[in-house]
């Protein structure tokens, strides 16, 4: 925190004085104009400038690479500064991507100008050019939530007296309908899953209502079978997620005698030790080898000399006891499934019954079949991890189950 603030008024200082320094000699070169108008006389004194050398050396124009160097070179040092602070705050790992790329592709559009000279029109013409490739009005509301955090970075470390994309808004864009499943869809959903695996991650997103990083770092050592609840960690900040007895009875077939690590494992088949025979009688193999952290360490060649074994299956048994300290199998649970490997799992298995389905539709219709069961809104609000209850009140709108019971109760006309 302290090595951030030093660095930010170092970044303020240098700003500063590179500013003043294009000052004076532009104010120098003026000076010079105004008391002698003769051209030969002023090109003369131009080349003795300090602030911008001879046409023969380059001149003006190096001046303006240079300007434009310094610049690219200060936004870029900017971000990077942005890129610590961001993870100091323990924002999510999709919200920093988000801000970086969103401070990154603004850094591009200043071009040769430094990003503490920006105003709120600068901002307003970057929204323009995004409007202008076709970005919808949530993608441009991502795109300023990035530039007022990086610019609220900015104005904290003492770069920048005020927040030029505070003072730009965007349109409302209107509440957003998700959609749903049916229950009888979900069912043939589950149905379509081929394997344990398949089956698991359709079982826990629809089933607890997670998100897919959640499910994505869920750990055996998080599970509570007793209390029939899971620690997760979303968005930066962790929460517990409820389990039905349903759920459970999976979550322990799948796991089985593992007691540490991932809850899912990205389903890879186990390594096979296969031997082939040399034309002069002995014995050849090729395997990986992997360390205690399941980091592949590489493909290692072990050979067995003529007379050892007379079979393929005597051979594998003799490499796996002269080489005991190879570990073939890769340890299980190890490392997380990535969040796209989960998307591409529910895609496919969707598409066995010509369905388009994603981990967030599972979750809106969680939702949607709670509260139609009767479910109160508070309880679906904090199965889902809302902080507001309003991001909730967009399913009671969907809830069409409980809206059509109410209008035939209510109809004047039954």
């Amino acid at each position: 925190m302290v090595c951030i603030y030093h660095n930010s008024i170092f970044f303020h200082r240098f700003a500063q004085v590179y500013r003043l320094t294009l000052w004076l000699s532009e104010a120098y070169l003026l000076l010079l104009t105004m008391l002698d108008k003769s051209p030969d006389r002023v090109e003369r004194r131009r080349s003795n400038c300090p602030a911008a050398l001879s046409e023969k050396d380059g001149g003006p124009k190096d001046r303006d690479n240079m300007r434009e160097t310094l610049a690219c070179q200060l936004n870029k040092t900017l971000i990077e500064r942005f890129d610590a602070w961001l993870l100091v705050q323990r924002y999510a790992v999709l919200t920093k991507s988000r801000y970086l790329a969103t401070a990154r592709k603004f850094a591009e559009f200043l071009g040769d100008r430094s990003a503490i000279s920006t105003t709120h029109s600068d901002v307003q013409q970057y929204l323009g050019v995004c409007a202008k490739q076709g970005q919808s009005i949530h993608l441009l509301n991502i795109e300023l939530y990035g530039l007022r955090a990086f610019f609220d970075f900015l104005c904290l470390g003492g770069l920048v007296k005020w927040v030029p994309p505070r003072l730009v808004r965007m349109r409302y864009p209107g509440p957003r309908v998700p959609r749903f499943l049916r229950q009888l869809d979900v069912k043939k959903l589950f149905g379509a899953a081929r394997t344990l695996q398949e089956r698991m991650v359709c079982e826990l997103l629809y089933g607890t209502g997670c998100r897919p990083g959640e499910l994505s770092s869920m750990r055996i050592e998080d599970l509570d079978f007793v209390e029939r609840r899971v620690r997760v960690w979303g968005k930066g900040t962790p929460r517990f997620l409820m389990l039905t007895p349903r759920l459970i009875k999976q979550l322990r077939k799948y796991i089985g005698t593992r007691c540490s690590g991932y809850v899912l494992v990205d389903g890879r088949p186990l390594q096979t030790i296969r031997v082939h025979s040399t034309p002069y009688g002995g014995w050849d193999c090729l395997y990986r080898r992997y360390d205690e952290k399941g980091k592949n360490l590489g493909v290692v060649r072990r050979y067995l000399p003529v007379g050892t074994c007379n079979t393929a299956n005597g051979a594998k048994a003799e490499i796996r006891r002269r080489f005991s300290e190879d570990r073939i199998e890769r340890p299980i649970g190890l490392r997380p499934v990535s969040i796209a490997s989960i998307e591409r799992t529910v895609q496919r298995i969707a598409l066995r019954v010509g369905m388009r389905v994603t981990p967030r539709l599972l979750r809106h219709s969680i939702a949607t079949h709670l509260l139609d069961n009767g479910a109160d809104v508070r309880v679906v609000s904090a199965c889902l991890g809302h902080k507001q209850l309003r991001t909730t009140m967009v399913y009671v709108h969907i809830s069409q189950k409980r809206a059509q019971a109410s209008f035939e109760k209510c109809h004047p006309m039954k």
